[in-house]
């Protein structure tokens, strides 16, 4: 914002005119009024509120200069109310008097204002810009607050409840590094320290590790693994306090040039019966150098609920991008009509031809999808277990069958 007062008045010619202290000087091109002070400097008038509070509205003693001979002046601070004027900043609540060429001096209450002869309309506001221009004479010193007194015989406060301890397992994954090694990262609500045991299935020999030190986060470095490898695990995670201890047990497999993992289970709260449900998933892990494409695929499905068997449905296999949630192409499909079930002995499905192509060294993930569940009704029952599994797959060009008792399992990188 310009500090300049936007007047109209009539100005006099200053050329030839020695200028002494006192005198009222502008440009022709700018409205801003200057008064030149005992320090030869110009003093610019920030409102007109302040001129008049000098002058009133006569103007006739402001001489114009050229704009070359205001410039010879050097900017000075700008020129205060009167003395004994009223004024306060638009923020601060203190009103104060000016009592002095930019001296205030704050007025504590509203009774000493009046004494003035002064009221809030008589107050005039000046711009925080030119508090530092400004020296404060008095400023405002709140009394302190009292001290309570005491009660001499206070109730006793009650006890608090304790807090709840919570303490979970917020994850838990096994990343092969190579044919022989591979790492297992954990991760608790709260520092712990973590042990870790493992050895392949079936097998008695066990190696034991301890992450002693407190922290949120541990890794386990695992060495001497046998590829392909289904091991068990066991973790006993427990709180700084040793107050809580968890323990988990579970599997996990070691590298494969080619796995597949197939796993899901379909909701169990109801939200089975819609139009379209997702009732489980696959990935296939290509670690190999050449690209893989899928031929034949069979799917089962694991349920007790006789309700699929009265309905006609159609189960989709869907090509998604493993770093996201929504769905992608759908590759292969097959339509089953009413009388045909999707449990029991009659739970297979065959998809073949699928030209489905996995890259070298990525992953891709498969949604199952199935339509005209919410057409299941009354058949269906909340709770029932609707479990979804890859049998078996070809590749093109691989002689290899993998089936549930080779290379198809648990997703390997998560324990």
């Amino acid at each position: 914002m310009t500090c300049a007062i936007m007047l109209v008045f009539v100005t006099q010619d200053a050329q030839a005119i020695e200028l002494i202290p006192g005198d009222l000087i502008k440009s022709p091109s700018n409205t801003a009024v200057y008064e030149l002070g005992e320090d030869f400097l110009r003093h610019p008038f920030p409102y007109q509120k302040v001129y008049e509070d000098w002058y009133g509205l006569d103007f006739s003693a402001v001489m114009t200069l050229t704009d070359e001979e205001l410039a010879s002046y050097t900017m000075g601070k700008t020129v205060s109310f009167k003395p004994g004027s009223v004024v306060k900043f638009p923020t601060l609540p203190q009103v104060y008097e000016v009592t002095g060429l930019l001296e205030l001096t704050w007025i504590p209450s509203e009774d000493e204002m009046y004494a003035l002869g002064v009221t809030y309309d008589d107050v005039f506001d000046i711009s925080e810009l030119f508090y530092t221009d400004y020296t404060i004479i008095e400023e405002i010193i709140s009394d302190p607050e009292p001290e309570p007194i005491p009660d001499p015989t206070p109730d006793p406060e009650p006890e608090p409840d304790p807090e709840p301890i919570e303490f979970s397992v917020l994850s838990r994954s096994f990343t092969p590094t190579d044919i022989t090694t591979g790492e297992i990262r954990v991760k608790t609500s709260d520092v712990s320290t973590v042990s870790l045991s493992y050895n392949p299935e079936g097998s008695g020999v066990v190696k034991t590790q301890l992450a002693d030190e407190l922290d949120t986060s541990h890794s386990f470095d695992l060495s001497g693994l046998a590829s392909g490898t289904k091991y068990e695990y066991t973790l006993v995670f427990e709180n700084s306090s040793k107050t809580i201890s968890i323990e988990e047990t579970g599997t996990f497999v070691s590298y494969y040039d080619i796995y597949l993992s197939a796993h899901g289970d379909a909701p169990t709260d109801g939200s089975l019966v819609q139009d379209e449900v997702e009732v489980g998933k696959f990935f296939v892990y290509n670690n190999t150098n050449t690209q893989l494409e899928i031929r034949e695929l069979w799917l089962e499905f694991v349920s007790p609920n006789r309700g699929s068997d009265k309905i006609s449905k159609t189960v989709r296999l869907i090509n998604d991008t493993p770093s996201s949630d929504d769905f992608g192409k759908i590759i292969s499909y097959k339509s089953i009509g009413s009388e045909s079930s999707l449990r029991g002995g009659l739970n297979k499905v065959r998809f073949d031809f699928l030209a489905s192509k996995i890259e070298p060294s990525t992953q891709n993930r498969y949604s199952i999808v199935i339509d005209g569940l919410d057409n299941i009704g009354t058949f269906y029952q909340d709770g029932e277990e609707f479990k979804t599994y890859v049998d078996y797959v070809l590749f093109s060009g691989d002689p290899e069958v993998y089936t549930k008792e080779n290379h198809i399992g648990t997703k390997y990188h998560t324990l």
